[in-house]
């Protein structure tokens, strides 16, 4: 590694869970922070503390005495690995330069779900998802003031996503032993 530098971060989590006539809700809120330090000139730096707030919700209902519907919503944050950010900053050879402007990458998530009781043994779930991913890394090639050539940096630019299904099978046998059968289909 070719640098050291300080960069705090921290979190925060609350959570509450409802329940009334068998549904069950539950609802949370994170919080995080992070900085890119103080090493860097504020010439480099858009911005050095880079906050967000990621919200998630989950429910669960009873629809008769054998079947639950579910659904799910949730916001999640992933700050970018340190040597994206910190990386060969001073090379100019050809590699991948690391870009303090970073921004984390986002994950929407979507789920819902009806579960089945079949009898006192066999169970069934089949779900439905779907995540939208933003802010993916990728490389990109800029020009820079008093050097030759471009240089190389990672930056904020891919998306993907992601959705499907999935069925599952559970069948309990005696002496706590358990079997289950699963499906999932995906498009990513």
């Amino acid at each position: 590694t070719r640098y050291h530098y300080y960069n705090p971060e921290g979190g925060a989590y609350l959570q509450d869970k409802w329940e009334h006539e068998g549904m069950v809700l539950n609802i949370g809120l994170r919080y995080d922070v992070f900085s890119v330090g103080q090493q860097l000139s504020i010439s480099e730096v858009k911005e050095r503390v880079k906050k967000q707030w990621s919200p998630r919700v989950g429910i669960a209902y009873p629809i008769s005495d054998r079947d639950v519907f579910s659904f799910h919503y949730g916001r999640f944050y992933q700050i970018p690995d340190r040597s994206y950010i910190f990386d060969d900053r001073d090379v100019v050879d050809g590699r991948i330069r690391g870009n303090a402007n970073l921004t984390n990458e986002t994950t929407i998530s979507y789920q819902a779900a009806i579960q089945h009781l079949f009898n006192e043994a066999v169970s069934g779930q089949f779900s439905v998802y779907y995540k939208d991913i933003f802010g993916l890394l990728t490389s990109e090639a800029r020009a820079v003031d008093g050097q030759v050539g471009n240089i190389t940096y990672w930056v904020n630019r891919d998306y993907a996503s992601v959705r499907g299904f999935e069925a599952t099978l559970t069948r309990r046998f005696a002496n706590n032993f358990q079997g289950e059968l699963n499906y999932a289909f995906s498009v990513a």
